[in-house]
């Protein structure tokens, strides 16, 4: 074995257990070290600390204090106070076991329950299991959700523990050992939230690349009963044929209970239902930043008048790890002007994605133009989308408001996804068909079928979605 070379700050304590897998732990009644019989998670449980100078057995008990001097002559291991603890010398097995010695000395996990420093050859009772903070957590993400492999949008389950080896994992077909002072996790995102993006060091020094999977749809809605009757069609389409297996999320002017009656007994149990009004109106989509969604990825969101024709995790699995914002776009009307500045479009079909807008922001005059539609928006983490929403919410209090009255959300969301550069305008079409009515359907059913009959049509996309719904049935 070799000496670790990781130096980690004074803070950082690593979980500690024998080679056996019980946890190291200090017996809260006679004060000595100890393995296995309780305090597993709990206050008892001992951590390593490391520093420049060596490393340290910590227990937090009623007050943070160290342990670990001999108590008598037979190398039992008591509580002291931190001005007394000796320092440990590690030797360690990168990803593997670890000794711990007080000059000839190493600990030992000793049969009959206590941690004791002997001296003289090594056994396996001289072999613990260390892993860190941020290991730890990023096992505890590794568990608790699905998640995709980056490489070839392969979802993988959820990892498992291996039987009898502590602080390993069984993930995507491979055992992987979280032990170490090093651990084999980095990640993306602060200390403090959720972790949606993990790199995994294997054993055989391959890397996977992972996002989490725990996917949420969301839908925004208001006024009158028409309005929620799109709702239940598009949620009943949703249920019958989007293969959806993660959490929908209803943002209404009108309570729970009355929502509850819209949603299909298949959401049952993993819905949720946020409050907007009718003043929030188109914008209400861009708020699903202040709803505590932090915990999902990917999230996509859905306008009422759409039909889902096929299952959906295609979709959802290409939005996982992605630090963009995913629109349709009505591009395909116009398929001459592909890839030119918004310069060269008209504004009779150009404004309502915002055409008279780019003219304040005079680099976007050499920047090819998409006609991004927010009835479809696909992101990763809603702290992926959040520059972009903020950035709409400013623009809707700066703009007239007879524009944003007249032309609404869409091209407010078109121009700041051109102004921060942050927009796809080209991975979602391939499952969005746009339709004013079923007779233009094609039949390709690739996802999602978009009735854009204009705002406030609601008769006429109630009449498309129920047609287009009974060749579904068929």
């Amino acid at each position: 074995m070799q000496k670790s070379l990781q130096i980690l700050r004074e803070t950082d304590c690593m979980a500690l257990w024998t080679w056996r897998g019980d946890r190291v732990r200090c017996d809260p009644h006679t004060g000595l070290l100890a393995h296995g019989g309780g305090g597993e998670d709990g206050a008892n449980a001992v951590s390593l600390s490391l520093d420049r100078l060596g490393a340290r057995l910590v227990w937090t008990g009623a007050q943070p204090v160290v342990c670990l001097v001999p108590a008598v002559g037979d190398g039992t291991c008591a509580v002291v106070a931190p001005e007394d603890a000796q320092r440990l010398s590690l030797v360690e097995e990168p990803g593997g076991p670890l000794c711990l010695f007080l000059g000839e000395a190493a600990l030992h996990a000793m049969p009959d329950g206590t941690v004791r420093l002997l001296a003289g050859p090594l056994s396996a009772d001289a072999f613990f299991v260390a892993a860190t903070a941020h290991a730890l957590r990023c096992a505890e993400a590794l568990r608790s959700d699905r998640w995709i492999d980056l490489a070839d949008r392969r979802i993988h389950a959820p990892a498992t523990p291996v039987p009898g080896r502590p602080a390993w994992l069984a993930f995507a077909g491979r055992h992987v050992s979280i032990a170490g002072t090093q651990g084999p996790f980095a990640a993306d995102g602060a200390p403090r939230s959720p972790l949606h993006r993990l790199h995994l060091a294997l054993p055989d020094g391959a890397m996977l690349h992972l996002a989490r999977f725990r996917p949420l749809i969301y839908f925004t809605i208001y006024g009158g009963d028409p309005y929620y009757e799109l709702l239940r069609l598009a949620l009943r389409s949703l249920a019958d044929h989007g293969a959806f297996d993660g959490t929908l999320c209803i943002a209404a002017d009108r309570p729970r209970a009355f929502v509850r009656r819209l949603v299909p007994e298949a959401f049952a149990g993993r819905w949720l239902h946020r409050e907007t009004t009718a003043e929030a109106g188109l914008f209400a989509r861009f708020d699903c930043d202040q709803w505590g969604l932090e915990a999902y990825s990917p999230i996509l969101y859905m306008d009422a008048d759409i039909i889902v024709d096929a299952p959906l995790t295609p979709l959802l699995a290409l939005l996982a790890g992605s630090r963009r914002l995913h629109v349709g776009t009505s591009n395909h009307f116009v398929p001459h002007l592909a890839g030119r500045p918004y310069t060269e479009y008209a504004s009779d079909i150009a404004d309502w994605f915002g055409h008279w807008l780019f003219g304040h922001e005079p680099r976007l005059a050499q920047v090819p133009f998409a006609m991004g539609n927010s009835g479809t928006i696909g992101f990763a983490t809603v702290a992926d989308a959040r520059l972009a929403f903020d950035m709409v919410r400013v623009l809707r209090r700066s703009v007239r408001l007879e524009l944003v009255q007249y032309f609404g959300d869409q091209p407010l969301l078109n121009y700041a996804l051109h102004a921060l550069g942050c927009g796809d305008f080209t991975a979602l079409d391939p499952f969005i068909e746009l339709a004013r009515d079923a007779g233009e359907c094609s039949g390709a059913r690739r996802g999602l079928m978009h009735f854009h009959a204009g705002v406030g049509n609601v008769s006429v996309k109630l009449e498309a979605m129920r047609a287009y719904s009974l060749t579904l049935r068929g």
